[in-house]
């Protein structure tokens, strides 16, 4: 698989994911992929869990200005967060990888149905 359709599959997992497409398990893996992330500082971990509603014991849905407001910081912070793991995620190069395709796969199969 080429790093940029791998990229592509990324993008398109995380708009499943902002669009609640994605189950209690996938948001689950994905939540365990975005926490094994060792470059990542847990407060960028944090943003990015909140922004695309990955916490089980949080369904509430978070804009980029109302995480601002909660962590007391700019929207542009926030993005900066959400954007940095999200390019990380986005350049795996390790077996957390073929987790996410997985996620992508299954919700394509979902859509399908």
């Amino acid at each position: 698989m080429l790093d940029e359709d791998y990229a592509n599959i990324v993008h398109t997992l995380l708009d499943f994911a902002k669009r609640n497409i994605l189950d209690f398990k996938q948001k689950d893996n994905l939540f365990k992929v975005v926490m094994s992330l060792k470059e990542k500082t847990q407060k960028q971990k944090e943003r990015f869990i909140m922004f695309y509603n990955l916490d089980k014991n949080n369904n509430e849905e978070y804009t980029l200005s109302k995480l601002a407001k909660y962590n007391n910081c700019t929207s542009s912070a926030v993005k900066f967060s959400i954007t940095s793991v999200a390019s990380k995620l986005a350049n795996l190069k390790d077996d957390r990888k073929y987790i996410l395709v997985q996620i992508y796969e299954q919700c394509i199969a979902k859509q399908n149905n």
